[in-house]
């Protein structure tokens, strides 16, 4: 399914560290690096929730977001979080500015680690987010609280990891290759990546980003002039932020360091250069940010798969909502329209599946029929269409 948010928290605020208490960064310990806190997470790459508790040793589900600036909490939480500390304007998911407020952080944990160390937090309501994964996420780990650590991602095991930082010199051999690594102006981790051996650029690591990779436009424009992209499709789509084209391509050579990937999807994105899960579910990924390196094991092959049907949804609380159709699409064909919920697809109750499992099957195989029954205005409707590969 392509995503309909490019980026899921629009809000990262800088400058907020003096006079709020933010600490400061952990020095590095001449020791190898030592595990505090571990998790199990989805093989298959999609977002990752973490159990924050909070509010009485009550848990909740918080996404890990490398491209956020600081840990947020839901709206929901705003009584909890006393009174603001600072409020400034930010730029929201629908493209307009709403009012922020910036609060001490409260006594949250993430296991034993508290975020108080993280600094400020912020509150946003984070219904859009809810309704984009399907999930019942009610905060954000954003890099205030992450910086501190050395963060290890590792899809294929379905692993992650939080660690005290050590000395570089005894990182583990089985992290693999290292890469060096920058900070961006609201902290998350940058790495320089190359493009048919030919052109260069900074990429931001941003687990919040539910795609593979995106590029500016600047440099998707300039690589589809040079006629390097393998294929290029541009797709009328709407978004939460309204109408607009959305244009992707696929990549066949593109290194970090000396690992070389091919297959990737990269998105013209207007949130600049990317990488999200859909590369980071490829390999076990370590990234070390009080010694600025990330560390690459060696990627599984994998080929990028988009949507195949042209259905954008959303997780409503009337159901699993069609939000839009894209132009000319197979769903779009088979007469499906936005506002219609769906009800069963491949006879298999919508209701008893993630919304990232329906993702899945949306663009699990070229030429494979899709069975969908939906409602509009209070009718069912039986349909079906196959497939259909885009790029």
């Amino acid at each position: 399914m392509r995503i309909i948010i490019t980026t899921i928290l629009v809000c990262a605020v800088v400058g907020l560290s003096a006079g709020l208490g933010v600490a400061a960064d952990a020095p590095t310990k001449l020791a190898a690096p030592k595990t505090l806190v571990s998790f199990n997470i989805p093989a298959d790459g999609q977002v990752i929730v973490l159990p924050v508790t909070f509010g009485g040793g009550k848990e909740y589900q918080f996404l890990l977001d490398t491209g956020s600036a600081y840990n947020t909490f839901d709206t929901s939480f705003e009584a909890q979080l006393g009174k603001p500390r600072q409020s400034m304007k930010a730029l929201g998911n629908d493209g307009k500015e709403h009012v922020v407020h910036v609060y001490y952080s409260p006594d949250a944990r993430l296991g034993p680690l508290s975020f108080r160390q993280g600094g400020p937090v912020l509150c946003v309501d984070l219904t859009e987010l809810r309704e984009v994964t399907g999930l019942d996420i009610r905060g954000v780990i954003g890099m205030g609280f992450l910086r501190h650590y050395v963060l290890q991602i590792d899809c294929p095991a379905g692993k992650l990891k939080l660690m005290k930082p050590g000395d570089e010199a005894r990182t583990p051999g089985d992290w693999g290759q290292a890469v060096d690594m920058r900070r961006a102006v609201q902290g998350s981790p940058l790495v320089l990546g190359r493009l048919y051996g030919k052109y260069g650029a900074m990429f931001l690591i941003d687990t919040g980003y539910l795609d593979s990779a995106g590029l500016s436009g600047k440099l998707f424009d300039l690589l589809n002039k040079d006629k390097l992209f393998t294929v290029v499709i541009q797709t009328p789509v709407e978004t939460l932020r309204g109408k607009s084209v959305g244009t992707a391509a696929r990549v066949d050579k593109f290194a970090l360091g000396k690992r070389n990937y091919s297959g990737l999807i990269f998105n013209r994105s207007a949130g600049g250069n990317m990488l999200g899960m859909g590369f980071v579910r490829r390999q076990k990924l370590t990234m070390d940010f009080p010694n600025l390196k990330a560390y690459l094991d060696a990627p599984a092959r994998s080929v990028d798969q988009n949507d195949m049907s042209g259905l954008h949804l959303l997780q409503k609380k009337e159901g699993l909502a069609v939000h839009s159709v894209d132009e000319n699409s197979q769903a779009s064909l088979a007469g499906i329209k936005a506002g219609d919920i769906l009800s069963q697809i491949n006879t298999q109750p919508v209701s008893k599946l993630s919304l990232w499992k329906v993702r899945q099957m949306l663009r699990a195989k070229d030429g494979q029929k899709v069975e969908i029954i939906f409602q509009r205005d209070k009718k069912f409707f039986k349909t079906s269409f196959a497939l259909k590969k885009r790029i």
